[in-house]
């Protein structure tokens, strides 16, 4: 699930500018600000995995367009439809993390999703779909020094699905099923300077699809990112980048590439800039792409994400 996205992105009490030297020497203590290391404090990316313990409340509001292949779908080849159709894509994700202690956050997230076409060709051959669940995450820091700290992630997600598709017909156009995710990371980050952090997350993911029939597909995904302070004006920017690849698909077909998110090969780009002007408060604003297979199926949507730190 070719992107990239601008994101206004949280921050913490006590690291609002950057400092002329590392924030800590030698170990970090907590003193120093669970998102900051050698003087650069850290915003998080869509596509990056977290190596940060911190407490906050978040929420992400996106909304884009879907663009993906009709025609591959065997009743459109045989109708003589081909070429892409647009369709309107949401999705809103709400996100509750608690610091247990210095080394251990434990997450809760519940989000929602929705494709609906734009013509009659896509309502008739992908029609509309919407998913809805959510995942419970663990994080345990495992370094964490002045300019670097590692963490590793486990996270079990469930996603329940409907679909209402016209082309199924005699068949019923309704469908529902559930997809079941388990998917370790780790998760880095370092600074360069105060004002130039980068961040890299590695993951494998299990997913088991139930919808119209039954498969299993591992994704290894791998992903880095770049922030950079704007002191003394109160914005980070953003850029990451993502590169996945599925393996044991057998069954997916040209809907759940576009509507779930598989596919061969992924590319998710990013690219966000986030206020930080007020403290434990972050307003982040941007822009995601996505590709499935290159010039195939293709998502761009533009978000808005609020986060409070605590």
């Amino acid at each position: 699930m070719l992107s990239a996205a601008i994101t206004l992105w949280p921050r913490r009490a006590g690291a609002d500018e950057p400092a002329d030297t590392d924030a800590c020497d030698g170990v970090c203590t907590d003193e120093d600000g669970p998102r900051t290391l050698g003087g650069h404090t850290y915003v998080p990316s869509l596509v990056v995995d977290w190596a940060f313990i911190v407490s906050q409340a978040a929420s992400t509001s996106a909304a884009g367009i879907a663009d993906f292949e009709v025609g591959q779908q065997r009743i459109a080849r045989f109708l003589g439809v081909e070429g892409k159709r647009e369709f309107v894509s949401a999705d809103q994700t709400i996100l509750g993390t608690v610091a247990v202690c210095p080394w251990l956050a434990l997450s809760v997230r519940a989000e929602g999703s929705a494709i609906i076409p734009r013509d009659r060709f896509g309502a008739v051959f992908v029609g509309g779909h919407v998913a809805y669940g959510g995942d419970l995450m663990a994080a345990v820091r495992l370094i964490r020094r002045d300019r670097f700290q590692a963490t590793v992630i486990g996270d079990v997600g469930h996603l329940w699905t409907n679909e209402l598709v016209p082309s199924r017909l005699p068949r019923s156009p309704h469908v529902s099923g559930d997809i079941t995710t388990v998917r370790p990371a780790l998760a880095l980050a370092y600074t360069i300077t105060p004002r130039v952090g980068v961040q890299g997350s590695a993951s494998f993911a299990w997913r088991w699809f139930d919808i119209s029939a039954k498969d299993r597909v591992e994704t290894l995904a791998g992903s880095a990112a770049v922030t950079v302070s704007l002191h003394p004006v109160p914005f980070t920017v953003l850029v990451a980048g993502q590169l996945s690849q599925d393996y044991g698909r057998e069954i997916a077909t040209p809907l759940s590439n576009a509507v779930l998110g598989t596919g061969d090969t992924r590319f998710w780009g990013e690219v966000g800039v986030v206020y930080r002007g007020r403290k434990h408060l972050d307003l982040g604003a941007g822009f995601n792409w996505k590709v499935a297979d290159p010039d195939r199926d293709a998502r761009w949507f533009g978000e808005f994400r609020i986060a409070y730190y605590f």
